[in-house]
């Protein structure tokens, strides 16, 4: 079996474009501060793959010739909400919060499918029926950040261990990711949605409280498409506390030593990533429908289902968001 595989340009190929624009209002009163803006951003011509299995077939290439026509017919935008609070107290305690509302939508999310499928000529020549919301989209987002100088008696022993100590907590707080509910039988389409039917089933025995209900799908035939749109389902939000304590040490003028202690996701809570293919063949965020008791249901926690995991160089599972509880200490030498 022998396929040759090209890359080519799509007629009129042009670069992609994309505008952003932003508009901030900021009020001071006494020691605290707040904004509010808007973010906006749109992409057009941006770039995106087609798969096609082009000329008939002959001695030398039976299967014909596999074409990556390289096209740019794709389009997004977003829209966001940005809310900021600051405040400083006595000098020696402040205070971050900020609030993000915003919207991603696109009609292709990469330029190249996590799932190594290319778009079909169908969705080349129709991009709006691939139209929703990003595959990163996140529509709320929550972060503060609490830093304190630590009182120190002003003589005695403990003064001197006490002395120059810093706390630093940081808390963040987010809606869930959407989860592509692709067909098992027709590759890159996607299965019908049966009407009215729940999209999640509830309860304490599945991880994170909830799954997707199978009985809310119906596979289509190979070459079908069903009704079911892109990123339609969500999967699970997430929260984490971290903290650290820091002291320095002043070795000159302009040098300094500091000692940190820092503890990732404090109260080592549980967050999870959204269901995916079981061993995840690096495609996080893609679900491929099969109507068994494990579909819909989490497998992973988030740290481990960010990313692909097939790409070597990811960060350490440890430190990503949605990790276990862990304790780290550190020595820095600052000049």
């Amino acid at each position: 079996m022998r396929v040759i595989s090209h890359v080519a340009a799509a007629p009129k190929y042009r670069l992609p474009v994309t505008y952003q624009w932003s508009a901030t209002l900021e009020q001071m009163v006494g020691a605290q501060t707040v904004s509010i803006g808007y973010v906006g951003a749109q992409g057009t011509r941006l770039i995106g793959y087609i798969g096609l299995l082009g000329g008939p077939p002959t001695p030398a290439f039976p299967n014909g010739l596999l074409m990556h026509v390289l096209g740019n017919n794709a389009s997004s935008s977003y829209h966001s909400m940005q809310v900021q609070f600051n405040r400083r107290l006595a000098g020696r305690l402040q205070i971050l919060a900020s609030y993000t509302w915003s919207h991603s939508i696109d009609n292709l999310s990469n330029d190249v499918s996590a799932s190594l499928i290319d778009r079909s000529l169908e969705k080349y020549l129709n991009p709006d029926s691939e139209r929703g919301s990003s595959d990163f989209d996140v529509r709320h987002s929550l972060n503060g950040a609490v830093i304190a100088q630590l009182p120190a008696p002003r003589r005695g022993f403990w003064a001197n261990a006490l002395r120059n100590w810093s706390a630093e907590s940081i808390f963040f707080a987010r809606s869930a990711l959407p989860t592509d509910i692709l067909s098992a039988y027709s590759p890159g389409m996607r299965p019908n949605y049966v009407y009215r039917a729940p999209l999640y089933l509830y309860g304490s025995q599945y991880p994170g409280g909830k799954r997707y209900n199978a009985s809310a799908f119906v596979d289509v035939n190979y070459g079908e498409s069903g009704n079911l749109g892109r990123n339609a389902v969500r999967g699970f939000g997430a929260w984490q506390i971290d903290f650290a304590v820091h002291r320095d040490f002043h070795l000159t003028e302009s040098t300094r030593l500091q000692f940190r202690i820092e503890a990732f996701n404090v109260l080592n809570h549980p967050n999870f990533a959204n269901p995916t293919d079981p061993g995840g063949l690096g495609q996080p965020g893609r679900l491929s429908y099969n109507p068994t008791r494990q579909f819909g249901v989490a497998s992973e926690m988030l740290a481990t289902g960010l990313g692909p995991s097939l790409i070597p160089g990811e960060l350490n599972p440890l430190f990503q968001i949605g990790g276990p509880r862990t304790l780290q200490f550190g020595i820095r030498l600052l000049h």
